[in-house]
This record gives structure tokens, sequence and C-alpha cells, in this order.
């Protein structure tokens, strides 16, 4: 068996979407933000405005549609 660490290359981040970009989503978003080893690559909410201003806080995509950003294949 190999040890993966032991390669030197770090893991990729895990990637994220946040469901909602209310008071919640908010602290989601700051509290993944706050890892090195995670990203968030999405924030979706109804409110297309809401969600826009949210992601643009973590350099996220948006989207109205919680599929779409699951169907992306940029979330983990």
């Amino acid at each position: 068996m190999t040890d993966s660490s032991s390669h030197g290359a770090a893991p990729a981040p895990i990637r994220f979407a946040v469901l909602g970009a209310g008071g919640m989503g908010a602290l989601h978003v700051s509290s993944i933000a706050a890892f090195p080893d995670a990203t968030v690559t999405w924030v979706a909410d109804v409110d297309a405005a809401r969600a826009e201003r949210l992601a643009a806080t973590v350099g996220a995509q948006t989207t109205t549609s919680m599929e779409e950003a699951l169907a992306s294949g940029e979330v983990d």
C-alpha cells in the first residue's frame, strides 16, 4: 500500500454548493471559505440577485436551481 501523502501533491479541495443565500447560507459560505481544503463552487437561491451577492464573496457560480448546481460535476 502506498501513502499518497508522500507524493507531495496537495489534495484537491472539497467542492461545496451552498443552497440558500440568506443568513445561514452566508454563515456556511464563510465557514467553508475558512478551510484551505474546501471551496464553494456554487450558491443557489430562488432570489438570483441574493445568490449573486453571496457568490461574489468567494468567486462561486450562481443558479436558482439546486439541480443545476448538483448536476454541474463541480460539487463533491
